[in-house]
């Protein structure tokens, strides 16, 4: 069975100890930064008798594709870390999400040698790590092992930690 808590409810004063001293002026700046926007969104969209909305899907909809055909772009020009291909590498990835506990799914794409070494994307609800071909070659051998574990510890608890919780 599951443990339910019973919910108390607090008294007016209470609640008031516990709000930021300041959150009327936060709420009122708040509201009058976004009521211009909200209007000029409303008038935009019965002034164009809904264009402006089309052409806002059209925009996120030409943003959305776009990734789509840059993350095939990448995919097909890269090897795809496995057990397979680069089982030294995914297994410093499978350690790593051990140690950190982290239960997400993320891809590790190698590239051949270019002006980066190391870095992670996350398109919508995928998350890869890109790794040049030149790291990989240099850290593979046990000495350097570590190295590689560092760099895919760094990038699996940014994500972890939520990092990149407000990119696309």
């Amino acid at each position: 069975m599951a443990n339910f808590h019973r919910v108390q409810s607090i008294d007016d004063k209470e609640l008031r100890s516990v709000l930021h001293p300041n959150e009327t002026s936060r709420f009122v700046l708040a509201l009058v930064v976004t009521m211009p926007v909200v209007i000029t969104a409303l008038i935009l969209t019965f002034v164009t008798f809904g264009g402006i909305l089309l052409f806002l899907a059209f925009l996120v909809f030409s943003i959305w594709f776009t990734l789509l055909i840059m993350k095939a772009q990448l995919v097909a020009n890269s090897v795809l870390v496995s057990e397979v291909s680069f089982p030294e590498v995914f297994n410093v990835y499978l350690d790593v999400k051990k140690i950190l506990n982290y239960d997400g799914d993320v891809k590790i794409f190698i590239v051949e040698a270019g002006t980066i070494n190391a870095f992670i994307a996350k398109f919508f609800n995928t998350k890869f790590i890109i790794l040049n071909s030149g790291l990989v070659k240099g850290m593979i051998k046990n000495e350097d092992i570590i190295q590689m574990k560092w760099i895919i510890a760094r990038f699996i608890g940014a994500l972890k930690a939520k990092h990149l919780r407000l990119t696309l």
